[in-house]
């Protein structure tokens, strides 16, 4: 276990005020808005000072960056503690080692966010602008408005990747995609989860080509070729595309994964069947079993895995 952060005791005062007031604009976003923004899978516009009061001001001059940190750290929380979703999330790794420290707000970030200890006053924050980005219902904010939220705080690619997830996960597949390919993105991070989401939310639609034509020719970055590998793997099988598995076969081989690694990508492949997510296909396990029957005993289990 390793400890997450620590948050600014001044941090935390701007946020209970802001809580406490009910009129407060700058987090408590319309639901109106909201459901707009999901239908178009865009994010909000960052905040400007008309209207706030003294507290937003603040946490705005000072804090925008930390806060939407934190919002960032409450989408991935939330996704990893829904068991329908922990599956999708644990491909991506650790969505926050984009984020620099920066000022008060101490970060050491474990190498599985899950797995962090949360200090007291931090997960007091979270829970403070999770109450805040809650104004739909009487439950827990959902991804996409903890992402819009930070959105509305600072230009964090991040929040669109979170939110274009929500999209695909909740059955708006097609605005998801959009969302992530309406824009370029920088970090390492951002554009690995923008191309493994982009497959996946065209394999949610039905349009398996359409994903394997992402895996074999989107911007994948260094980094995800194992990933990527495997996602080549699962497609190329299902479609029956023969010259694309042996790519993605030799792909895979030449990566040498340890037998840990296949038992990883079996456990992800069953969590998506438990899921209702994926179904292979006639043949898809043949054809694999064709090409990797000659390999290692631990090849043939992910082969078997597709049965």
């Amino acid at each position: 276990m390793t400890e997450l952060a620590v948050l600014n005791p001044e941090i935390e005062g701007l946020l209970r005020e802001i809580a406490a007031d009910p009129t407060s604009t700058l987090l408590r976003l319309p639901p109106s808005g909201l459901r707009r923004s999901r239908r178009l899978g865009e994010l909000p516009d960052r905040a400007g000072t008309t209207g706030l009061n003294l507290a937003e001001r603040e946490l705005l001059r000072r804090w925008r960056e930390e806060v939407a940190y934190l919002l960032l750290v409450a989408c991935f929380r939330t996704l990893v503690s829904t068991s329908r979703y922990a599956h999708r999330i644990s491909t991506i790794g650790d969505a926050h080692k984009m984020n620099p420290e920066r000022g008060e707000l101490r970060t050491r970030v474990a190498e599985n966010c899950a797995e962090a200890v949360l200090c007291p006053n931090l997960r007091d924050g979270i829970d403070l602008l999770q109450q805040l980005s809650n104004c739909e219902t009487r439950h827990s904010p959902s991804v996409f408005n903890l992402a819009s939220a930070a959105a509305r705080l600072a230009p964090v690619e991040m929040a669109s990747c979170y939110a274009a997830l929500h999209l695909i996960l909740e059955s708006n597949a097609t605005a998801g995609i959009r969302m992530m390919s309406n824009r370029s993105f920088n970090s390492l991070m951002a554009r690995r989860m923008a191309a493994v989401n982009t497959a996946y939310g065209h394999e949610r639609l039905g349009a398996l080509r359409a994903a394997l034509d992402s895996v074999n020719g989107g911007d994948w970055p260094a980094g995800s070729e194992a990933v990527r590998s495997v996602s080549g793997l699962v497609l190329s099988a299902q479609v029956g595309d023969a010259v694309s598995l042996r790519r993605w076969v030799d792909s895979l081989s030449s990566l040498a994964p340890s037998v840990t690694t296949i038992k990883k990508i079996i456990k992800k492949i069953e969590g998506r069947r438990r899921a209702g997510e994926w179904r292979p296909t006639d043949g898809a396990t043949g054809r694999l079993r064709a090409f990797l029957g000659g390999g290692r005993p631990d090849w043939m289990e992910l082969a078997n895995a597709f049965a």
